[in-house]
């Protein structure tokens, strides 16, 4: 994933609001960046969105505990929908447990 697309899931995903921009949810983003680095940012952001925030100030917490969660969350649906073998892949590897 590349800035750019960072940036496009934080707009589609949280989008300008009155009480709370696009320019701040980015700049959040940017933060979470520079500190974690491109692909945990992404994971966070999504973890946010699905935990139905209206925004990334959650995980600006104090402690912590809005990372926590947006992981969480994050690795819970991404667990859930869990690796699907391919078919030809499959095949071949009950062949060899007969």
């Amino acid at each position: 994933m590349t800035w750019g697309q960072l940036a496009l899931s934080v707009r589609h995903g949280f989008p300008d609001r009155p009480d709370f921009t696009l320019t701040r949810n980015l700049s959040i983003a940017k933060a979470l960046v520079r500190r974690w680095g491109l692909e945990e940012a992404s994971q966070l952001v999504e973890g946010a969105r699905l935990l139905g925030w209206r925004d990334l100030r959650g995980l600006q917490a104090e402690g912590g505990i809005g990372l926590r969660w947006a992981r969480a969350r994050y690795w819970q649906e991404n667990n859930r929908r869990g690796q699907r073998v391919p078919e030809g892949l499959r095949d071949v590897l009950r062949s060899m447990s007969r």
